[in-house]
């Protein structure tokens, strides 16, 4: 579920979402706000933001030479990391 997913249920724009989402909904109708934080709360919207600034994350960079093993090694190295957590 991201922000276009809400927008489209509430039928709103993304950046309607973003502005109630962020706050920043001064010139938004509380009807439209109401619509769109239903939705939010009926699908347990998190923005991505707010995960990321609670949470640990972790980046990989990978830097492979063009090989037939391609694929296989990057697909083992996600799976992997998606297993570590």
């Amino acid at each position: 579920m991201n922000i276009k997913d809400i927008a489209r249920l509430s039928k709103v724009s993304a950046s309607t979402v973003s502005k109630i989402v962020n706050s920043k909904d001064d010139s938004i109708s509380s009807e439209t706000r109401e619509r769109v934080l239903s939705v939010i709360r009926q699908y347990h919207y998190t923005p991505y933001a707010k995960i990321s600034s609670q949470s640990k994350t972790w980046h990989i960079a990978v830097i492979l030479r063009s090989s037939i093993s391609f694929d296989t090694t990057l697909d083992g190295i996600i799976q992997t990391a998606q297993q570590s957590g």
